[in-house]
């Protein structure tokens, strides 16, 4: 047995479903802030998130006895990609100012990172493994606001 269904249901269900839908887009607001201050207090905007600078990213490339990398840079962070290409173990050094950053040795076909906040002046870059700074193992680095170049 089929049950009746009230003659104006079904066009009353097609016009109360999209005037709903509509009413619903309308009134769709974000909550004010303001609204739950006591009257007569002005609620500042929230605060705009810090401004972080994005570190740069260089490249550099030790092989047996040398030090492949760009010898001008600009101040700020800095991450070195540090890979390298020799057939022994070597290491990464800066210094300079009042900062040393080293990385451990690395083994060849190896890559390790060092992220550092180079301020303007001089630094040298050198590998401390053994003797190997001695045997030319050791670069300069000139931070400076100046366009990057080579020493």
């Amino acid at each position: 047995m089929r049950t009746k269904i009230f003659p104006y249901t079904r066009l009353l269900s097609l016009l109360l479903i999209p005037a709903l839908l509509l009413l619903a887009a309308c009134t769709d607001r974000t909550p004010d802030e303001t609204q739950n201050a006591p009257s007569g207090i002005e609620v500042p905007p929230p605060a705009a998130p810090p401004v972080i600078q994005a570190a740069d990213t260089i490249q550099v490339i030790l092989s047996d006895y040398q030090i492949d990398m760009p010898t001008s840079l600009s101040p700020g962070p800095v991450v070195f990609a540090v890979y390298n290409e020799g057939t022994v173990p070597h290491a990464f050094e800066v210094e300079g100012g009042e900062m040393e950053e080293r990385l451990d040795p690395i083994e060849p076909g190896d890559m390790q990172h060092l992220s550092v906040e180079l301020a303007a002046g001089r630094y040298t870059v050198y590998c401390p493994v053994d003797n190997h700074r001695e045997r030319g193992m050791t670069t300069g680095l000139l931070v400076s606001d100046e366009a990057p170049g080579t020493l």
